[in-house]
C-alpha cells in the first residue's frame, strides 16, 4: 500500500532517495503502482540503486517512461545477471548493437516497421555484428531470394548467406564473379551458388 511505501522510504534513507530521484526522471509524482514496483526491485528483486535509476534514465531516454517498459526491462535485465551500472551499460550497448542490426535488415528488405521475431533478431545480429555482412550483400541475398522464391523468406536468405560467408565472398562483384567462372565449369563441378540447390536444402532441412 501507500503507507508501506512511506514506511520503507522512512526506514531506509537508499530507497527514499530511489524513489525521490525516480520523481525526478519521471518529472512527476509516482503513481502506486511505480512506487510498489520501485520498491521491489529494491527489497525483493535487490537491485542496486544506481542500477534502478539507470533502467528509469533509460526508460525516459527511449520515449517509454511508463511501468509495462520499467517492469519488462528489468525481468530482462535480472534474467541476464545485471547487478552493477557496468553491467548494465553493457546490455544496453548489446541491446542498441542489435536493434541497429535489425533496423539495417529492416530496411535492405524493405520490412515494414515492426519488432522483429527473436529469430529475425538473432539472424540480423549475427549477419551485422558477428559475421559483418554488408547492406549490399544483404541486399544481393534478398534479390536471389526473391527471384527464385518471389517472396521473402528468412530461412531462404539465412542459406544463401550462410553459404557465402563460409566461401569467403565478401562482395556483389565477387558473387558475379564466381557465376561467370561457375558457367565455365562442369555444372556438377560448382554448385554453390546453383539457387536450384538451395532450394534442395531448405527441403532436405
Amino acid at each position: 500500500s501507500r503507507a508501506d511505501v512511506i514506511k520503507r522510504g522512512l526506514e531506509d534513507k537508499q530507497l527514499m532517495f530511489l524513489l525521490r530521484e525516480a520523481q525526478l526522471k519521471f518529472g512527476r509524482n509516482l503513481k502506486q503502482n511505480e512506487s510498489q514496483l520501485l520498491v521491489a526491485l529494491y527489497d525483493d528483486y535487490g537491485m542496486d540503486p544506481s542500477v534502478i535509476l539507470l533502467l528509469l534514465q533509460y526508460a525516459v531516454r527511449e520515449g517509454k517512461c511508463n511501468l509495462s517498459f520499467v517492469k519488462k526491462t528489468a525481468a530482462f535485465w535480472l534474467s541476464q545477471g545485471v547487478e552493477t551500472v557496468i553491467d548494465a551499460e553493457r546490455l544496453i550497448a548489446e541491446t542498441a548493437k542489435q536493434n541497429l542490426a535489425w533496423s539495417i535488415v529492416q530496411n535492405t528488405f524493405g520490412i515494414e516497421r515492426r519488432k522483429p521475431s527473436a529469430k529475425e533478431q538473432e539472424l540480423s545480429n549475427l549477419w551485422i555484428n558477428e559475421w559483418k555482412i554488408s547492406a549490399d550483400m544483404l541486399k544481393a541475398a534478398y534479390d536471389a531470394c526473391i527471384d527464385s522464391k518471389t517472396k521473402l523468406s528468412f530461412a531462404y536468405v539465412a542459406k544463401i548467406i550462410e553459404v557465402w560467408h563460409k566461401d569467403g565472398i565478401t562482395s556483389p562483384e565477387q558473387i558475379t564473379a564466381k557465376k561467370t567462372k561457375a558457367k565455365q565449369q562442369d555444372k556438377n563441378g560448382y554448385a554453390g551458388y546453383d539457387l536450384d540447390l538451395f532450394e534442395k536444402m531448405l527441403n532436405d532441412d
